[in-house]
C-alpha cells in the first residue's frame, strides 16, 4: 500500500463503504510548526504555500491564485438551424470528449478514501492533494500554462503540506524567461547559492537545507538527496523510517529548467519543493494512528462463553 493511500501494513485497504460502516473520528496526534529545519528568516514556500501549512490555508491561497487568472470561457458554438447541423454538433462534441477536449476542473481536490477491514467496517476520507490549473497571459494570444499540485498528510498529523510541485510551459519563444534572472530571484528568496548542474537539455537548480542551515555537503544533488522525488507519495509504510535517514536533506527545492531558444532561456520550468523530514514525521504519525484504529476496533470486552 502507498503513503497516498495511507494503508496500514496491508490491513488497511481502499474500498467502497457499505451500509454498516462507521465513519472514522479523526484525532490529531502531531502538529509540527512551520519553518522547521529552515534558516531563520527563510521560508520553505512556493507561491505563498509553505510546507507545514494546513488544508484550509492552502485552499485559500490556491483560490486567490486562480482568481488572478480565471479559466477561459468555453468557445461559443453557433446555434444549429437544421437537424443535420444538430447531429453534426453532437457528434463533434462526442469526438472532442473522447479526445480529452473537456478540461479537468481548474481547482481539483483528490480525496483519499479508506476502509479499515474490521467488523463493522470503519471508513475515512480526507483531501490528500489539491491541484490548480490556470493559464497566464503571454505576449501573444497563446497562454502560459501552469499546474500546481499540493500534497497533504492526513488529519492525524494536521493535514499539512509535505510537498508542492509546480510546472510551467511557455509555448511562445518570446515568453521564455531568462534562466540567469530566475536563478538570481531564487538566490535572493532562499538567501544562499544553489547547486547548478546541467544534464542534456536541462539546467537543474537545487537548494538543500539540513537542521536549520544550508547543507554543507557540496556533492552532486543526486548523491546527497537521491535526485528529484517523483514517487514519494507511493512510499510504503515499511519504507518511511528510511526517509532522510542521514538528515542530509531536511528541506529541498529542485528546479528543472528545459533550455529553449538559448542556453539562458527556459521553455519549461518544473519546481519541486519537498519537506522530507516533515514528511517522515507526519507519515510516521499517520501510520501509527491508523494502526491504533485497527487495534482498538479489534479489542473486545465480551466475556468468554460458559463452559
Amino acid at each position: 500500500m502507498s503513503v497516498r493511500q495511507l494503508a496500514v501494513a496491508a490491513a488497511l485497504v481502499c474500498a467502497a463503504a457499505n451500509a454498516n460502516a462507521q465513519e472514522l473520528e479523526w484525532t490529531q496526534t502531531l502538529n509540527l510548526p512551520k519553518g522547521l529545519n529552515m534558516p531563520e528568516g527563510v521560508k520553505a514556500d512556493m507561491l505563498g504555500i509553505e510546507t507545514g501549512a494546513g488544508y484550509h490555508e492552502v485552499k485559500g491561497v490556491l483560490e486567490k491564485l486562480l482568481a488572478e487568472a480565471p479559466p477561459p470561457a468555453p468557445p461559443k458554438q453557433p446555434q444549429a438551424t437544421t437537424v443535420e447541423e444538430m447531429r453534426r454538433q453532437i457528434l463533434q462534441g462526442s469526438i472532442n470528449q473522447g479526445m480529452g477536449a473537456n478540461p479537468r476542473p481548474p481547482l481539483e481536490e483528490s480525496k483519499m478514501q479508506l476502509t479499515f477491514p474490521v467488523s463493522p467496517p470503519i471508513t475515512a476520507s480526507y483531501v490528500g492533494r489539491i491541484t490548480l490549473r490556470r493559464e497566464l497571459p503571454g505576449s501573444t494570444p497563446r497562454k502560459i500554462a501552469e499546474v500546481v499540485s499540493v500534497f497533504l498528510s492526513s488529519p492525524a498529523s494536521g493535514q499539512q503540506v509535505v510537498a508542492v510541485r509546480r510546472g510551467i510551459q511557455y509555448p511562445e519563444r518570446t515568453d521564455q524567461p531568462r534562466i540567469s534572472e530566475l536563478v538570481a530571484a531564487l538566490k535572493e528568496k532562499f538567501r544562499t547559492e544553489p547547486r547548478i548542474e546541467k544534464d542534456g537539455q536541462w539546467t537543474n537548480v537545487n537548494f538543500v537545507f539540513s537542521k536549520g542551515a544550508v547543507s554543507a555537503d557540496k556533492s552532486p544533488y543526486i548523491i546527497v538527496c537521491g535526485g528529484p522525488s517523483m514517487s514519494f507519495e507511493q512510499m510504503q509504510a515499511r519504507d518511511v523510517p528510511s526517509i532522510n535517514s542521514k538528515r542530509a536533506c531536511d528541506v529541498t527545492l529542485h528546479v528543472g529548467l528545459k533550455r529553449g531558444i538559448s542556453d539562458d532561456h527556459a521553455e519549461t520550468a518544473n519546481f519541486e519543493l519537498v519537506d522530507p523530514q516533515r514528511m517522515k514525521e507526519d507519515y510516521t504519525a499517520d501510520f501509527a494512528f491508523f494502526d491504533q484504529v485497527v487495534k482498538k476496533a479489534q479489542q473486545t470486552k465480551a466475556p468468554p462463553p460458559k463452559l
